[in-house]
């Protein structure tokens, strides 16, 4: 599935990245997938793990030494 918009969030804080991928997702109406670009390992993790407590749909989590990236959607 191709993404209807793309962020990169690599290198910004936590909780900032959080905050700007919701700001993205409530820009696109319930369905539409984003693909967001952050740093690997525990923020990658940590952000979706806050994502689905928050109700929101991931679609996959990849990561490689240079960043990860999280494709999720609004619930429809």
């Amino acid at each position: 599935m191709e993404p209807d918009l793309r962020i990169d969030l690599r290198g910004e804080a936590c909780p900032m990245n959080f905050v700007r991928i919701k700001l993205a997702l409530d820009r696109l109406a319930p369905g539409k997938l984003l693909l967001a670009r952050v740093d690997p390992g525990p923020v990658a993790a940590d952000l979706e793990r806050s994502l689905t407590a928050q109700g929101y749909r991931m679609h996959h989590r990849s990561e490689s030494a240079v960043g990860a990236e999280i494709a999720v959607s609004r619930p429809e």
